[in-house]
């Protein structure tokens, strides 16, 4: 039992310290990086890239109750979607993930999901 607690403890700690090292590290570079760098640009893409990858993956093969919906409706509910961020691309993003979601509600409602 003791071996236990102190297995605990010592991964808690590691925890911490690799947490607050990078933390710190973060600081102290914080005023030495350029965030208009070539690194920076780059790590921007990719960030960007990643979250285009995940979003199509959710539209194109969903999981759950998702997956009952058809793929052109999906497809025209994101479009609306975007088409509320082109139209007012200065306004918040609530009204198209309010809007949305309203839809997709709407559709499972409609149909008796």
């Amino acid at each position: 039992m003791i071996d236990m607690e102190l297995n605990w403890t010592h991964g808690l700690l590691a925890a911490a310290v690799g947490t607050y090292v990078c933390r710190g590290l973060g600081v102290f570079l914080s005023g030495r990086i350029d965030a208009d760098g070539l690194f920076f640009r780059w790590v921007s893409c990719v960030t960007y890239a990643m979250v285009a990858a995940l979003t199509m993956r959710l539209l194109v093969f969903p999981v759950g109750l998702l997956q009952t919906m058809p793929l052109a409706l999906r497809m025209l509910i994101a479009a609306l979607g975007v088409g509320f961020v082109w139209l007012r691309p200065q306004a918040s993003l609530l009204w198209p993930l309010a809007g949305g979601m309203l839809a997709t509600l709407a559709y499972g409602t409609w149909v008796g999901v």
